[in-house]
């Protein structure tokens, strides 16, 4: 790895226009999966939102699936986005370790048994006695990672509040870790990122309790329901899965991305009552040709970072930014609040 650490390269030219004054109140922030690909357009879509004037650095609640869960992580522990796209520039270029190149022949067939397990199971998400899920069957065909872009987790859990969706391979039900008081306490911040990030196939599931957890984009790449259902606030939604309807991708891009982007859309519109603020970012052409289909790799990462934060500012200087940030205004303006109220009586 370079002693010296490459830096995202910035746009040409300044920012599209000045930044924009957003209301004061925090917002949250929900960061949908993808890989490395998918970290990429995530860091320039946050940058390109702190250049616009959003603040993001520390949103009320942060919901991060696979790898979403991943830079949330890293931004609450303080790391800037702009760092992790740094970080993610090295990340690009390391070889990645699979499991399957050092392992005995026995135990090789192992792991691919336990992953072609957890695979099945996240498909079909049956409820199964805890019996019937055993330890030897929780492989992978990487190593699970002991770090993230080099930086080293340990406990407690960081400020503010994170929330790491994951799916429950022998219950078949979503378990969001964070979301209940008593994980902070009982389950290792390491773990819960780890369990958040345990690609099913690729990465081993994580044991915690009865529970034998895989990554949360097994359920949805955002689970935008989640944060609509608990939080009250505006809503930035980025999601690198998802594709731009008004500048799509072609059509074998659109097709791969297919599943994820009819959930996203029904997530959208359940989420949306007529006040809430909620603004989803996704890639379009510009940026989709840049994020290989294999998740695993990020040859084009510099310039997907760099056609996120010109995307996302171009967004929120445009006419669906300006009313998402008019409408987050409104909500928390005392006035509009008593109006409401005097409505709803009449």
């Amino acid at each position: 790895m370079p002693s010296a650490r490459p830096r995202v390269p910035p746009t040409s030219g300044p920012p599209l226009r000045s930044p924009v004054a957003a209301p004061a109140t925090r917002l949250t922030l929900v960061l949908g999966g993808g890989g490395l690909p998918g970290m990429g357009y995530l860091t320039g879509a946050l940058q390109g939102l702190g250049e616009a004037g959003v603040s993001v650095d520390q949103p009320a609640v942060l919901l991060g699936t696979s790898a979403g869960g991943v830079v949330g992580a890293l931004m609450r522990t303080g790391i800037a986005p702009s760092e992790i796209g740094a970080r993610l520039l090295d990340a690009a270029h390391t070889r990645i370790p699979w499991a399957v190149n050092r392992l005995a022949s026995y135990d090789l067939v192992r792991r691919i048994a336990g992953a072609a397990w957890v695979v099945q199971r996240a498909a079909l998400r049956v409820p199964l006695p805890p019996a019937c899920a055993p330890s030897w069957l929780t492989g992978g065909l990487l190593e699970a990672p002991t770090d993230l872009l080099g930086v080293q987790l340990c406990d407690p859990w960081p400020d503010g509040v994170l929330w790491l969706p994951t799916v429950d391979l022998v219950s078949g039900r979503r378990r969001v870790l964070g979301l209940r008081d008593t994980d902070r306490d009982t389950i290792p911040f390491p773990l819960a990122v780890q369990a958040a990030m345990a690609v099913p196939g690729l990465f081993p599931a994580v044991r915690i309790g009865r529970e034998l957890l895989t990554d949360g984009g097994v359920h949805s790449s955002t689970n935008l329901d989640v944060a609509a259902r608990r939080t009250a606030g505006p809503i930035v939604c980025i999601a690198p899965l998802g594709y731009d309807r008004d500048h799509p991708p072609p059509l074998g891009r659109r097709l791969l991305r297919a599943r994820f982007q009819h959930r996203l859309d029904t997530e959208h519109r359940d989420a949306r009552d007529g006040r809430r603020p909620i603004l989803v970012i996704r890639p379009g052409a510009d940026q989709v040709r840049y994020a290989e289909p294999n998740f695993l790799r990020g040859r084009n990462m510099a310039p997907l970072i760099d056609a996120a934060r010109a995307q996302t500012l171009e967004l929120i200087h445009g006419p669906t930014g300006e009313r998402f940030l008019a409408n987050w205004a409104e909500l928390h303006n005392p006035s509009h609040d008593a109006s409401r109220r005097a409505t709803t009586k009449e």
